[in-house]
């Protein structure tokens, strides 16, 4: 209350403990505190100044007022029928009776009511307002834009103008949308609401630019506006401007501390940044304000499965399932948590599930193919990614998995069509011409090999496999300087890759550098001591050397009881060493387990008869 109000309304409250049944002093109390929003001591005046004059139309009118804002609809509502019982054609009382009506959701009589206050005074814009209002509350759309317009034409009232705006724009009709926001605020600069409102609708149509210019308005006009700068941060988040986005969404919060949303959207914005412990915390803190949020479950999910928390993360992505059935984004990432962690099975039977919700969800046709193919089910694999094609022909990725199955499968022609329709997509995509050069060595197209491989290094100078591939050509060609270099240029960008460092020892044992290549696959054992084809190669290795003790002793290393190849390798060489040695009772044993695998198909019988015949000769062996 002004410091001028003050002494006038001591003076007429002295005046009233003089006269406290003074009808004007009464009113002219009340009217004093009701302006200063005083209205619970100015009901106290306005209530005695009814006991003076119970049907006076200004005490009336100041009761239902009083009694509107304070929430008693009941006793506002008799004020106004009072008022009309004495001036039936008091339109301004039916239309705040229609009003109390609407709260109290007796919208039949509401609708009633106006239309009576409308039939008094057709011209009065703010009836037809708030009809509108109610219209809308109750879904008759069409009624609601038909009021707003009326409305609109008889005061042209910003209020009217954003609601309309609002109908529109849920509506679709987004370019009639904008036109009565922006004159809403023609109306008034400062309307927060329908700054935001049409901030959100120039969002939804990618205009960016003036979506952040007009939430910034409205976050000129009220800093701590929590729909304004939750908005601001997604756009920002959209653009990759990530710190302008953590920075929104936490004055976000601290305008709106029990803001769900706000947690949520910095939470995700973190996890953009790879910030996942600190996703997590906000996360939860949006969890503890809307717990039954499905999208916050599955996003704080998938920041564990980010952490490697395999079990936290099933344990939120199943609750996200739970919350909504129909969320095929929680299954997938189930179905990926599921795949991570070696269950296959599970993996695979909830990507179905996915499929019978939605079934072009691209994401379950590609998530669908790599579980098989660790199932080592590239048919299968090769199915989904074929159907993931029919949907998105343009995808690069399923173009080199698929070509990676067929390559699996031996239909290495079929792999070729494949990796060459992703390089047609995707010109830089480095992994499918390291492919497609794999699959043309396969087809003994070794210079279209070395061409492709050429090319993922021209745009990845870095990739190890692409070296060594290009490596394995020039073995195919007897190109072995070449080969050495390529798979030396490997080495060099990763000493600890074991197949390429037994790559290199190959080479140098086909340029008869038997010292060389031994040293080589030496340096493989020593960074995997239990690789068996090292092991072998360095068995033969020694062999050719002639160090038939060192040789015997790495073949015996790798000596089983099973039948296979790799054994028939073995017992070619190691009763040859024996024999050397002179080691009569191991040569018989070795002999007769070749000849088990002989018999048992792994070993030709002329190379079993060459065998035998060669130890003959260097040892008596009967």
């Amino acid at each position: 209350m002004s410091s001028q109000t003050l002494p006038d309304l001591n003076k007429l409250k002295e005046s009233l403990a003089q006269k406290p049944t003074d009808l004007e002093l009464l009113k002219k109390i009340g009217v004093l505190l009701y302006e200063d929003s005083q209205e619970s001591e100015a009901l106290t005046y306005w209530e005695r100044a009814a006991q003076v004059s119970p049907l006076d139309a200004q005490v009336l009118n100041y009761l239902g007022a009083i009694y509107l804002d304070l929430g008693d609809n009941e006793r506002a509502l008799e004020q106004y029928r009072l008022l009309v019982e004495q001036n039936h054609q008091d339109y301004l009382s039916l239309n705040n009776m229609g009003l109390i009506y609407s709260k109290l959701g007796d919208f039949a009589q509401a609708l009633d009511t106006w239309h009576k206050a409308i039939a008094i005074k057709d011209d009065c814009g703010e009836i037809y307002y708030n009809m509108g209002i109610l219209y809308a509350n109750v879904g008759k759309i069409e009624e609601a834009k038909t009021a707003y317009e009326k409305a609109i034409a008889l005061d042209d009232n910003k209020y009217a103008h954003n609601n309309l705006g609002l109908l529109l724009m849920r509506s679709g009709q987004l370019s009639e949308a904008e036109k009565e926001f922006r004159a809403a605020i023609k109306l008034d600069q400062n309307d927060i609401h329908s700054l935001n409102n049409l901030a959100y609708l120039c969002e939804q149509i990618g205009n960016n630019e003036e979506a952040k210019h007009f939430f910034q308005a409205a976050l000129k006009i009220k800093p701590k506006n929590s729909f304004a700068l939750n908005s601001l941060g997604k756009i920002y988040s959209q653009e990759g401007q990530l710190e302008k986005a953590e920075d929104c969404f936490h004055k976000a919060i601290q305008a709106n501390p029990q803001d769900a949303k706000s947690y949520h959207n910095l939470g995700r914005t973190l996890a953009q940044l790879r910030r996942w412990d600190e996703a997590i915390k906000f996360y939860k803190q949006a969890l503890d304000l809307s717990p039954n949020d499905p999208y916050i479950h599955g996003n704080l999910g998938r920041a564990f499965m980010a952490l490697n928390d395999f079990e936290n993360a099933e344990k939120e992505l199943r609750q996200a399932y739970l919350l909504d059935r129909q969320n095929t984004t929680a299954l997938n990432n189930l179905g990926l948590c599921l795949l991570r962690c070696g269950n296959l099975s599970e993996a695979i039977s909830v990507l179905h599930l996915v499929l019978t919700i939605k079934p072009d969800d691209e994401l379950a046709h590609n998530n669908l193919g790599l579980a098989m193919s660790k199932q080592h089910d590239d048919a299968g694999a090769a199915l989904h990614y074929q159907e993931l094609l029919k949907l998105n022909p343009h995808n690069t990725a399923a173009w080199l998995n698929l070509g990676q199955c067929y390559a699996h499968l031996g239909q290495v022609d079929k792999a070729v069509q494949a990796y060459c329709q992703a390089v047609e997509l995707d010109s830089k995509d480095a992994d499918a011409y390291n492919n497609l050069g794999l699959a043309y060595l396969s087809l003994g197209k070794l210079a279209e090999a070395i061409m492709a491989l050429d090319k993922a290094l021209d745009i990845r100078p870095d990739s190890k496999y692409a070296y060594n591939n290009k490596g394995l050509v020039y073995t195919a060609l007897e190109q072995f300087n070449n080969a050495a270099a390529a798979f030396q240029a490997s080495l060099n960008l990763d000493p600890q890759d074991e197949d390429t460092r037994t790559n290199l020892g190959i080479v140098l044992a086909r340029q008869n550098k038997f010292a060389e290549a031994v040293s080589a696959w030496q340096q493989v054992l020593e960074i995997n001591p239990h690789n068996r084809e090292a092991k072998i190669n360095l068995g033969l290795g020694y062999f050719e050397t002639q160090n038939y003790q060192e040789a015997a002793k790495a073949f015996l290393d790798l000596v089983e009881d099973s039948l296979n190849a790799e054994q028939a390798v073995i017992y070619r060489y190691l009763p040859l060493c024996q024999a050397h040695l002179q080691q009569k009772n191991d040569v018989l044993a070795s002999l007769a387990q070749a000849e088990k695998l002989k018999d048992a198909g792994f070993m030709k019988p002329e190379d079993w008869q060459k065998l035998k015949t060669k130890v003959e000769s260097l040892i008596e062996v009967n």
